[in-house]
């Protein structure tokens, strides 16, 4: 028996009998309407309706958008197969959306399970356990993953054809996606404009409003530098996608600059979880520790350090006359970057996650202890917890497409799949240049809550040791 090859051309398997259009059909139109009402009054009630955020009213608002989105799919898939589709845009577009919301519907039912025994059969090490914060938190994560899988499933599917055929990927010319320059001018506008505003203003603040000078400060100072001066870049990396500007001496100092300050604000980033950590772990020690004239000599040594590499890789660079600025034409792998990404972003995320879990966990511990401060180590560790989430929102798809590019290039994969993650990649980059408009506002609050946090905590472990020598 002939066994079914699947269709290279068409964006669904073809249905020649036309049996499989039938039943989606048959199927299909009963589930549209029953899920697009059931699921628009599920969410009014959970949003509007109810007012006390729990567990169970996280999850179930991600699992309403999941279905909502999943319903959405279902129309074009039933019009693929009828019209036997091809392969485009709008396929993939439709197909990530597809194979995100089915697996995030399917895991967040999963997680109401786990939720609800937890619940039930640990009702007080469940209060420990369970906070809608900690819920939103799972479904931040799974949302990332599933978009992330959405995105290397078709990628993946591609790879396997058997009548595909292999070409060297040597002999790719990679290029942005052909919309990306007008996506990157919608976003990137309101970007400047609130980033440009925030930032002086955070500057404003910090070096003319407040009085002493403190080691947040000082950091903060630097993040808001690094924050402007890649919002300096940022119009000249949308002219170089519209008017294809060539690789020249202009260029590699634009592509310095911008990577300079983008590897500046995630140093800065984790080197105020360090020092939070610090502060709140060990408030006495701290002391010897901490100052704001060592906080202002590790900033001076991380911009050493940061522009120093980044002209060393800029140097290194094998890059050809006729490639694009702030682009990677060619298929060949560069170990450079690899480096570059796992020094300049994974070792930080490491030692951020760490503080910031460590952080929490020590607030949390103290809030127990002390409970005329409940309130504010509270609002603390909500803070740690919002600023740890936009960072890995921010900057972890992009250096996972970044891990995922060398991945393909030293495996010599087909040039269809290196140019879907550099689409990726060029897409989470505007994502992660978002973060010049959150560091401002988060940092303020963080600011803001640890002085008075840290503070209280010191004071607390001073009387408590002073309780003891007596």
């Amino acid at each position: 028996m002939e066994q079914r090859q699947p269709n290279v051309d068409n964006c669904t398997e073809s249905d020649p009998q036309g049996r499989v259009v039938l039943i989606q059909l048959v199927v299909y139109i009963p589930v549209l309407a029953l899920g697009i009402p059931l699921n628009a009054v599920a969410f009014w009630v959970f949003c509007c309706k109810l007012k006390r955020w729990t567990e169970t009213k996280v999850y179930m608002i991600n699992l309403i958008v999941a279905d909502s989105f999943l319903l959405f799919t279902l129309p074009f898939l039933l019009y693929f197969t009828k019209y036997k589709h091809p392969i485009d845009q709008l396929c993939l577009a439709i197909q990530n959306i597809y194979f995100t919301n089915m697996p995030m519907s399917i895991y967040i039912i999963t997680v109401i399970a786990i939720d609800r025994y937890i619940a039930i059969k640990f009702p007080l090490k469940a209060k420990i356990l369970r906070s809608p914060l900690k819920s939103a938190s799972i479904c931040g994560f799974l949302w990332i993953t599933m978009i992330m899988y959405s995105n290397l499933y078709p990628i993946l599917q591609r790879t396997v054809r058997f009548d595909s055929p292999k070409m060297n990927s040597s002999s790719c010319n990679i290029t942005a996606y052909e919309t990306f320059s007008l996506i990157q001018l919608c976003v990137y506008i309101p970007v400047m404009i609130l980033g440009i505003v925030l930032n002086v203003l955070a500057l404003w603040v910090f070096c003319g409003k407040l009085g002493q000078w403190t080691e947040t400060r000082v950091y903060m100072v630097n993040l808001a530098v690094a924050d402007c001066l890649l919002l300096f870049t940022l119009p000249f990396k949308i002219l170089s996608q519209f008017q294809q500007l060539k690789v020249d001496g202009w260029c590699l100092v634009l592509e310095g600059g911008y990577f300079i300050n983008r590897f500046m604000s995630i140093g800065i980033i984790t080197s105020i979880a360090a020092d939070r950590y610090l502060a709140i772990k060990y408030p006495l020690r701290s002391k010897a520790l901490r100052s704001p004239l060592k906080a202002a000599f590790a900033s001076g040594f991380l911009w050493i350090v940061i522009i120093c590499g980044t002209s060393l890789i800029k140097s290194f660079e094998d890059r050809r006359e006729d490639d694009f600025c702030f682009e990677k034409s060619s298929a060949t792998p560069s170990v450079i970057t690899l480096c570059a990404t796992i020094i300049g972003f994974f070792i930080p995320l490491l030692i951020l996650s760490y503080c910031s879990i460590q952080t929490i966990a020590e607030l949390r511990r103290r809030k127990n202890e002390n409970c005329h401060s409940e309130k504010l180590t509270r609002k603390a560790s909500y803070i740690v917890s919002a600023n740890m989430a936009v960072f890995i929102i921010c900057f972890l798809p992009l250096y996972l497409g970044h891990l995922l590019r060398f991945i393909l290039d030293s495996s010599s994969s087909d040039c269809s799949v290196i140019q879907s993650i550099n689409d990726f990649v060029h897409f989470a980059s505007v994502l992660a240049n978002t973060n010049c408009c959150l560091d401002a506002i988060c940092y303020y609050f963080v600011n803001k809550e640890f002085k008075e946090a840290s503070s209280k905590l010191a004071k607390s472990k001073s009387e408590g040791s002073e309780e003891a020598e007596i």
